[in-house]
């Protein structure tokens, strides 16, 4: 009621544009957005022609930004395959590995943060036992390559060292 008096109102700092009870009564929004919060928005810039007393005409111009912010969501190569120039939120699904953040940096530089979601109890659990069933030596010898016969023998003695407490030959 109180804004009935006047032909149009512009309303103060909200960041997305809406109208409030009527066509000349709204908040403009920002021209560009400013945070992911604002990740698939139409932003623009509202022109008003004020005529006669009450003859109110707007309309909306469309602004299309440099960069849009994207936010993505999924494993590290989900990710990495929608590779862009725009500002980007990440969220990784999948466990990290000691390069992926030099990755998503590498692959988006207006990277705008990298989260992680949280695994559930029991998803936490399966990661565990799935982790559990990696055999130490067989990932050492996958990590070094090419081994020889003697190699190994060496390798799986100071392994069962390592993860036995004994002592080796």
């Amino acid at each position: 009621e109180v804004l009935q008096v006047f032909d149009y109102a512009a309303l103060g700092h909200i960041h997305k544009p809406m109208k409030v009870g009527s066509e000349y009564y709204r908040y403009c929004g920002t021209p560009l957005a400013c945070s992911v919060s604002e990740a698939g928005q139409e932003k623009g810039v509202i022109e008003v022609e004020l005529g006669a007393k009450g003859e109110v005409q707007t309309r909306v111009l469309p602004l299309k930004p440099l960069r849009e912010i994207k936010v993505l969501k999924g494993s590290t190569e989900e990710v990495l395959a929608q590779s862009c120039v725009d500002y980007v939120s990440v969220t990784l699904t999948d466990q990290p590995d000691f390069d992926t953040q030099d990755r998503i940096r590498a692959a988006f530089p207006y990277l705008l943060e990298i989260r992680r979601e949280m695994l559930t109890q029991r998803e936490y659990a399966e990661a565990w036992k799935a982790q559990e069933k990696i055999d130490p030596f067989d990932t050492c010898c996958s990590f070094l390559g090419d081994t020889t016969d003697e190699e190994k023998e060496i390798l799986q003695d100071v392994v069962n060292t390592v993860f036995t407490g004994g002592a080796a030959e």
